[in-house]
This record gives C-alpha cells, sequence and structure tokens, in this order.
C-alpha cells in the first residue's frame, strides 16, 4: 500500500506547515478545526432563540398575505402595516393561530435537527473513505451553502428559504461535530487528550454565546436583519476550508486506514515533539497488528457495533450518554430560553439579557471544566454533573409550581421565586457543561478503536440528534398540556443514567484506547486484544528490523 503515488497523496495530506511547532500545529488544528464545525453548530443552536419574535412576526406576515384566517382575532390589513410590534403579537392572536404560528417557528428547529441527525449517520462514510481533515472541509460547504440560501428570504417573502438554510446547517452540523472529535482525539497525545479533547465543546458554548449576543436587540435582533445573524453562520466554515488543507491529516487516518506509514509519520512529527515520535509510531504499530488480526476473524461493519461482544458494552455506554445529554433538556434551555425564562415570570424586557447570562455562563463553566478534567478524569465529572443536574431539575420543579405567568402581575414573593428559578436554571447549565457537556463526545471516540470509532461516532450523532429532535419536537407541546410538571419528562432519564453510568461507566484518563476497549469488552465476555504483548512484539521486531540492518551495513563496510 505505500507505493509512490500513494505516498505523494500522504504527503499533501500531511499538510504543509512544517514551520510550526508541535504544540503550534496542534492548537492552530484544533482551532481551524472547531472554528469551522463546533462553534458554527453553538452558534445554530442560539442564533434564532432571541429574535423569535422577530421570526413569528415574519411569518405571520408571510401567511397572512398567502391566506385569509378564519377564526382570526386579528385586523390583517392593520397587522400587516404595523406587524414591527411583536411585543404585542400574542394578545392579537387568537389560541388556535398562535399555536399554528408557534409549530411554524418549531419546525425551524425541528428541520435543523433532523437533517443533524442525518448527517451524523453519514459521517462514518465520508470519515472513512476521506478522512476526518479532507471530511470537514467537504462538509463546510453545506454551512457555506446554508448562508447563501437565507439570503432571498425577505426578497421573496417566503419562509421556505428559512427552512432550507436550516436543513443545510443542521447537514453540516451534524457532520462535523463527530468528525471533529475523530481529529482532535486523534492528533493530540494521551496526555493531552482530556483537555484539548474537550475543546470542542468549549467552541460550541463560545458559538452559543455570539450567537445570543448577536440576538440582541442592539445588534441583529431587528426586523429585517436576523437574516443576517443567521446567514453570519457561513463565515467561520468558509474560513476553515480555506486553513484546514494548509494542516496534517490525522496520522491515524494515514497509517491505520489508508496504510501510508511515511504520511502518517510526518503527520506525527508534525503533533509531537520528537521525543515522542517514536513511541506515537510504536502504538500506531502494534494497533495495525491488532487491526490485522482482527480483520482476519471478523469483518468489521456497523453492525458489528450491535451484534459483537467487543463492542457492545461501549456502545450501550455511548447510547447512554448521548441520549440521556439531550433528554436533560438542555436544548430547552439553550433554544427555548425565551419561553421558558417567560413562563417562570420573568420580566419581558430582561430575558435577552438573561439569555446571554445563561451563554456566559455556559463557557465560563466549560472553560473551569477543561483543567480539572485531566485531574479528576471523565468519570467523577459525569457523575457529579449528573447529579447537579438532576437536583437542579428536582429544584426547578419545585419553585415553578409557585412562579407567576407575567412580571406585571406577580406579588413580591412570586417575583422572589422567579428570581430562584433563574437561578436553578444557572446551577443546572453549570451542571450540565462540567461534564454531560464537555466529556460526552470526547469520551465516546476514547472507548472505541480506530477501526470503530468511525462507526460509533455515526450512530452515536444520529442518535444525539434523533433525541434532540425529539426535545425540540415535543417541548411546545409538553409545557402547553403539563405546565411546570413538563421538567419530570427530563428527570426521568437523568436519574436512569446517574444509576446506569455509576455502575458500568470506565475511567479513561491516561489510558490507551486498546486498555478502555479491553476492559469494556471483558465486562460483556468479549475477547480481549492483548495489547501490552502486542506493543512488545512490534517493539521486538521493529528492534530485530534495526539490528540486522546495522549488522547489513558492517558487513558491507
Amino acid at each position: 500500500m505505500n507505493n509512490s503515488s500513494n505516498s505523494a497523496d500522504g504527503k499533501k495530506a500531511a499538510g504543509s506547515s512544517s514551520g510550526l511547532s508541535p504544540r503550534a500545529c496542534i492548537a492552530l488544528a484544533v482551532f481551524t478545526s472547531c472554528f469551522g464545525a463546533t462553534f458554527v453548530f453553538g452558534y445554530c443552536i442560539s442564533v434564532l432563540n432571541s429574535p423569535r419574535q422577530k421570526i413569528e412576526c415574519f411569518f405571520l406576515r408571510t401567511w397572512l398575505s398567502s391566506f385569509t384566517l378564519k377564526n382570526s382575532s386579528i385586523d390583517r390589513g392593520a397587522f400587516l402595516d404595523n406587524c414591527v410590534k411583536e411585543e404585542q403579537l400574542s394578545d392579537r392572536l387568537s389560541s388556535r393561530d398562535d399555536n399554528r404560528l408557534r409549530w411554524m417557528y418549531t419546525m425551524t428547529q425541528v428541520v435543523w435537527v433532523v437533517f443533524a441527525a442525518v448527517g451524523g449517520f453519514m459521517t462514518s462514510l465520508i470519515s472513512e473513505r476521506f478522512g476526518r481533515r479532507t471530511g470537514l472541509v467537504m462538509a463546510n460547504v453545506f454551512s457555506v451553502l446554508a448562508a447563501i440560501s437565507i439570503a432571498p428570504t425577505l426578497a421573496a417573502n417566503s419562509p421556505i428559504f428559512v427552512y432550507i438554510t436550516r436543513a443545510l446547517s443542521g447537514l453540516h452540523n451534524g457532520l462535523t461535530i463527530p468528525m471533529t472529535s475523530m481529529y482532535v482525539t486523534e492528533i493530540v497525545p494521551i496526555r493531552l487528550r482530556g483537555a484539548i479533547g474537550s475543546s470542542g465543546q468549549l467552541s460550541i458554548t463560545i458559538g452559543i454565546f455570539v450567537g445570543g449576543l448577536v440576538g440582541l436587540e442592539q445588534a441583529l435582533n431587528r426586523e429585517k436583519y436576523w437574516v443576517v445573524a443567521i446567514a453570519l453562520s457561513g463565515l467561520p466554515s468558509l474560513v476553515s476550508s480555506i486553513a484546514l488543507p494548509l494542516l496534517p491529516e490525522s496520522p491515524r487516518f494515514l497509517y491505520l486506514n489508508k496504510g501510508d506509514e511515511a504520511a502518517a509519520k510526518q503527520a506525527v512529527q508534525r503533533f509531537c515533539a520528537p521525543a515522542e515520535v517514536d513511541e506515537a509510531m510504536l502504538a500506531l504499530k502494534s494497533e495495525k497488528v491488532k487491526m490485522e488480526q482482527q480483520e482476519a476473524a471478523e469483518k468489521f461493519s456497523i453492525g458489528t457495533l450491535f451484534t459483537s461482544k467487543r463492542y457492545r458494552m461501549a456502545l450501550l455506554i455511548t447510547l447512554v450518554l448521548v441520549v440521556v445529554q439531550q433528554l436533560s433538556g438542555i436544548n430547552v434551555v439553550m433554544q427555548y430560553s425565551s419561553i421558558m425564562l417567560e413562563n417562570t415570570g420573568v420580566q419581558k424586557s430582561t430575558v435577552p439579557l438573561v439569555t446571554l447570562g445563561v451563554y456566559a455562563l455556559n463557557v465560563l463553566s466549560t472553560i473551569v471544566a477543561l483543567p480539572i478534567l485531566e485531574k479528576f478524569g471523565r468519570r467523577l465529572l459525569l457523575l457529579l454533573s449528573l447529579a447537579i443536574v438532576l437536583v437542579s431539575l428536582v429544584a426547578l420543579l419545585i419553585v415553578s409550581q409557585f412562579t407567576p405567568k407575567s412580571f406585571s402581575t406577580a406579588t413580591a414573593t412570586q417575583k422572589t421565586l422567579s428570581g430562584v428559578a433563574c437561578a436553578l436554571v444557572f446551577i443546572y447549565v453549570v451542571g450540565f457543561a462540567i461534564g454531560l457537556g464537555c466529556i460526552t463526545v470526547m469520551y465516546i471516540s476514547e472507548i472505541f478503536q480506530q477501526k470503530a470509532r468511525g462507526a460509533a461516532n455515526s450512530v452515536a450523532m444520529g442518535v444525539l440528534q434523533t433525541s434532540n429532535a425529539l426535545v425540540v419536537l415535543t417541548y411546545y407541546t409538553l409545557e402547553k398540556s403539563l405546565g411546570h410538571f413538563v421538567y419530570l419528562i427530563y428527570i426521568v432519564p437523568v436519574t436512569a443514567g446517574l444509576v446506569f453510568l455509576f455502575f458500568f461507566m470506565p475511567e479513561t484518563k491516561n489510558r490507551s484506547t486498546d486498555d478502555i476497549a479491553d476492559e469494556l469488552s471483558a465486562k460483556l465476555g468479549g475477547p480481549r486484544t492483548g495489547t501490552g504483548d502486542q506493543q512488545k512484539e512490534v517493539a521486538a521486531a521493529d528492534a530485530m528490523k534495526t539490528a540486522k540492518s546495522s549488522t547489513a551495513e558492517q558487513e558491507a563496510d
């Protein structure tokens, strides 16, 4: 496989960043990949939140322009002339029309997460065929197209372009989130894997904050400028697509998937200090030996994840993690906080600022979590995160029963309780950020070996976005029918996830992927791979080759 053509492609794939130190190369690769992928994902989560009423107003304008509504409580002509007064929107609509309008807005989120799920299930196909870095560049095309697609919205006076844009953004987000995690996890040394591997989640939180910042009235939350806010999501992806080809491809992909040892070593030299190069190559060789042995005994496919005992426990933990992460209700806070806070009696004029505070706290909590992730490990932080989320949800369930529906009619006690509810939302966000947020995706890349990593991340992202779609699609209906008891829907999966992970989740801090996979495989009676012995065998074989080469040179002299 190491022919001249393949080596030439590998050298190109290794990138042209030879003037950078290993640390600088890692930093640039992490920043560039995250900026065009996870940052954009976070931005897309929040960019429609604060301008919700502007978008609903636009939907209603197009709706009234196209149809004659029966049983409508509004004056069509007067409303079209004065549609910018969206603060009066709910007062001027009948209950039936208001529900329809909210569903039109909800569908912008549903379309996004559904297509993100589609993209997630496609990740394995693209990342295993074209590589992690090249796959990211290809996926960024969808983000750029999404930014272009939103442009005709106001001129055409049609909401269809909003849905097209959200669909394209969803495809981009679903494809790039797992690929970014794989790329970052595969290029950094084990000792840095925790802190740097979670940089994708930090990038998501920053994107959410920037999306909230752009959504302020003082920025782009205006009648005609919310379209510009949505279009801005394509800019980071465009920048990333230009910069990524200048950086090395994942050395693990080059060696284990493409079989190009020369290009893999070149990439390792760019990402590792000179003293670490031989150790990194030895680890790749030992994993190559193991992969060849496994392929001889069993041909791998996505179905193997579900049928082989070797992967069954890892897959079960993965599915529990992604489902609990989404069914904890995090995207209710991030995407529907304007509705959620209004329903707890927060003054409407302060909702955007409170929402921005939630986003800022999300960023700060993630920053704090990154260094302690390596100190305390993944398991402890994740269990602590689930416990905080569970307690805050139970407290919200209790407190919200006494909060007012409207700030203007609230008593002093109710206003105080409304403040307590806001504080509990902040605590919830902190709890989520320090574990469920920053660990989940990275942890999935840590517990699967190279051969299964692409498929596992693809399944995980598909299930994650499907769970997200379920939450986004049902929140409005559940909130209408259950009121504040809607928190019960999120308490149940968090409780179940906490119990399951307490008993079955292993620690991955400073452990090789093979060692972790062996432990998980053994839990259900699966085979161990004997990686340590293989590394010794590979090292001995390399030493023998070196000795023979040295002897041959001496004889030649």
